[in-house]
């Protein structure tokens, strides 16, 4: 039902809004550590425009050793792509959905 849905919604939210209080800037300094002209980060609270702002503020590239680290805390739930819909489904994916747009 829609209060489901919306109750799924809000959950998973909150699981990624938990996973980015805890890993502070450490994504954030990753994604800059790559070799990348343009970072591109969703903000859609103060917290979060908080957070990106102190993540470039305190950027300094990340250690081989760091890099490992992180992969290494993220691999499980980096698998299973469950608080990713965009990359494990074709729900997001306009071009799938009008394959006449490929010419």
């Amino acid at each position: 039902s829609g209060a489901f849905a919306q109750f799924a919604v809000e959950s998973r939210t909150a699981r990624v809004e938990q996973h980015l209080r805890a890993a502070s800037g450490s994504s954030a300094h990753y994604s800059m550590t790559l070799p990348t002209s343009v970072v591109i980060t969703g903000i859609d609270s103060q917290q979060l425009l908080d957070q990106a702002l102190e993540a470039a503020r305190t950027f300094k590239p990340m250690t081989k050793e760091e890099i490992a680290a992180l992969l290494g805390r993220t691999r499980e739930a980096a698998a299973k792509g469950q608080d990713e819909l965009y990359k494990m489904s074709q729900h997001f994916d306009r071009t799938a959905k009008n394959p006449q747009w490929l010419g």
